[in-house]
């Protein structure tokens, strides 16, 4: 089918749909991209900056860890943006354009599940929590989601132009981040079976693998080695243990399906899963058993070798298994869609309670967002001075100490929303150990612990006494809540200081 007549075949009632779900897409993502961003967005910023040549991305900066260098890359060609919103802009047209990837993949396959699919990937928490950061995961989920379209043209035509455009997709997607290598091997595996098949003979079935990816895989070798050398160094890599694996998957399918990681919503969340992803690939499989194959593959690796690569269980290290599982649920909804009754109740619960999960999710995040760093420091610059200070402002500014429960999370927010304070105000961060006698005006507590009980008062050692004045919360995910505790006078009475502290904290989160 040509591709005139593929889109075509499209009625006009379909296309106004999918062009509504488009626009809705793009409207949450730029809705979720309005708020502030936050520490590893902020990390990759400083990254760019260390940056004097492009190339430095892959050769300067440290390759692995915070730095996704195609995202280090934009930022440093964007150079220094008043309005930092404009680094989050590869990220949300990648991730808009992923939508229109996922619904032609299911259709692909099953006519009917491309509408789910677009449905799915609109909504999706993880996908508008990432296509709308500045990072490198949409990127590498548009390019890797190409690679898998090149590919199968490849196949096709056995021509030069979609083998460079699979070339230059898996590639980039590498580039935007590591993990995309777990479904390179899916492709790779899907490839081997492909041409087991379409070679004459051996010598024929080698070319056309090394042809198709060789060349992507000296990429793959130099980022691979580059992040072995550095977590193997400190312990990041091995076997895990059963429990841990058990939960890191349990993370993966409760931010699939909007739901808790325990209790009773994840039980029933994971039993939905389960039933229509079952029922999908099985669907699939009796039509097209090398496809359903890759999409197993590319489901299972990236949350089974995820694992091995680090001590953390977030979901993003396997976030490049969505979009084929959200393509596998898509054929299951479809083919529930078109069963008995059971079939058609297990798909109606099954789009309710990713719907509810999701989208309750993607409210928070929009309303709440990744948290309020920059109102936070308004906040602190707008109160009295209480007490001394031990270092004394001049006449034209108004400075302020301040200090923090970390130093490592804490200071680069602070150092990067420093810019956008009033002219006459100056923000000073004082380190752990570093403290005046006098202790600092304010303390900066965090924790990523969603509606934590936290203590009105908090003594961090035995001469200063600090009180929770505002909490700035974050949505969950990406950010952290900011708990700003304003020091205690010393001039208050000893009496009144005992009784103060009666009940407070007296270490860090």
């Amino acid at each position: 089918m040509t591709r005139t007549h593929y889109l075509q075949a499209y009625s006009p009632p379909v296309m106004t749909v999918v062009v509504l779900l488009l626009c809705a897409g793009a409207g949450l993502r730029i809705a979720a991209a309005s708020d502030c961003l936050w520490f590893d967005e902020i990390w990759s910023y400083m990254l760019s900056r260390h940056m004097t040549q492009p190339w430095q991305a892959l050769t300067v900066v440290n390759v692995v860890d915070n730095n996704h260098p195609l995202n280090t890359f934009f930022m440093y060609m964007m150079g220094d943006p008043y309005d930092w919103r404009w680094f989050r802009v590869p990220s949300l047209i990648t991730g808009t354009l992923l939508l229109i990837l996922i619904w032609r993949a299911a259709d692909r396959f099953s006519p009917s599940a491309g509408m789910p699919a677009l449905f799915m990937a609109t909504v999706s928490h993880p996908f508008i929590l990432y296509s709308s950061e500045a990072r490198g995961y949409a990127p590498a989920l548009f390019f890797l989601v190409s690679a898998f379209f090149f590919i199968q043209q490849y196949w096709q035509e056995r021509g030069i132009r979609p083998l460079v455009l699979f070339w230059f997709t898996i590639t980039m997607g590498l580039l935007a981040n590591l993990t995309v290598a777990f479904i390179w091997l899916a492709i790779f595996l899907w490839s081997v079976m492909h041409e087991l098949r379409a070679s004459s003979s051996f010598r024929t079935f080698m070319a056309h693998i090394l042809k198709c990816h060789l060349v992507p895989l000296l990429p793959m070798a130099y980022l691979s080695h580059a992040y072995l050398v550095r977590n193997m160094a400190v312990g990041n890599i091995g076997s895990r243990s059963t429990e841990f694996i058990t939960d890191f998957l349990a993370t993966v399918v409760a931010a699939l399906m909007g739901t808790p990681s325990t209790g009773g919503w994840f039980v029933a969340g994971l039993f939905l899963f389960i039933c229509v992803f079952l029922y999908g690939w099985c669907s699939l499989y009796r039509t097209n058993a090398a496809v359903a194959i890759f999409l197993l593959l590319a489901v299972c690796l990236p949350p089974l070798l995820g694992n091995l690569g680090r001590q953390l269980m977030y979901f993003r290290f396997s976030l490049v298994a969505f979009p084929f599982t959200y393509i596998v649920l898509a054929i299951g909804i479809a083919a529930c869609y078109k069963g008995n009754r059971l079939a058609k109740t297990l798909c109606l619960l099954f789009v309710l309670f990713f719907s509810y999960g999701n989208i309750t999710r993607t409210h928070a995040l929009i309303t709440i967002g990744r948290g309020d760093y920059l109102g936070a420091m308004f906040y602190m610059a707008a109160q009295p001075h209480t007490g001394p200070r031990a270092t004394a402002p001049r006449d034209d500014d108004r400075t302020i100490l301040v200090g923090s429960d970390n130093d490592f999370r804490n200071l680069p927010i602070l150092y990067f929303y420093a810019r956008y304070l009033p002219q006459n105000t100056k923000m000073i961060y004082i380190g752990e150990g570093q403290w005046p006698t006098e202790g600092t005006d304010w303390l900066i507590r965090h924790s990523q612990q969603l509606n934590r009980e936290i203590a009105a008062l908090y003594r961090p050692n035995d001469r200063h006494v600090y009180r929770l004045e505002k909490i700035f919360p974050y949505a969950g995910v990406s950010g952290w809540n900011w708990y700003l505790y304003k020091r205690v006078p010393p001039d208050t009475t000893s009496a009144d200081r005992r009784k103060n502290v009666t009940g407070s904290e007296t270490s860090p989160p």
